[in-house]
């Protein structure tokens, strides 16, 4: 007598039944897999190669370490100059009640130097944070995609 199990088309790569049918996708013989293969029968994803579908992400990580480097090396040459000119300059100020005071040139010049440090400093390191993130992200999405397709060969899918 025949069971219901012989009536299912063997294992193999059909149209998607929830597709548009221009995507195929895997029948493993009992049930649809989360696998899908294009038109032209390139599967989305391969074993074997990184998943580059985060270029834009790569770049973004790129971009951070650059403006990173630009950070710590010009930002640096930005506050000298300016802790340069503030040193430079003599302020007077004007009190509430009309007293003219002069102020030290060297302690505004300080002030600037110590913060101006400290900001480069504080930026270039969230953008190298930034960079550091963004490739840990990607790093650990292609680990989960290899894992999940050793799963698959482990399984017996192809």
């Amino acid at each position: 007598m025949a069971t219901e199990e012989n009536k299912l088309p063997p294992a193999g790569w059909y149209d998607d039944p929830e597709g548009s049918g221009r995507v195929k996708r895997y029948w493993d013989g009992r049930q649809w897999t989360d696998r899908y293969e294009d038109q032209n029968g390139v599967a989305a994803r391969k074993v074997d190669e990184i998943d580059r579908g985060f270029k834009s992400l790569y770049t973004l990580a790129t971009v951070f370490t650059v403006l990173g480097w630009l950070t710590i090396t010009v930002g640096p040459l930005l506050v000298i100059a300016a802790a340069i000119e503030a040193g430079s300059a003599e302020e007077t100020a004007t009190t509430v009640f009309g007293e003219r005071r002069v102020t030290d040139p060297g302690a505004s010049a300080a002030v600037i130097a110590f913060v101006g440090i400290a900001g480069v400093l504080l930026y270039s390191l969230l953008f190298f944070a930034a960079a550091a993130f963004t490739r840990l992200w990607l790093r650990m999405e292609d680990n989960t995609f290899r894992t999940a397709a050793a799963i698959d060969r482990l399984g017996g899918n192809p």
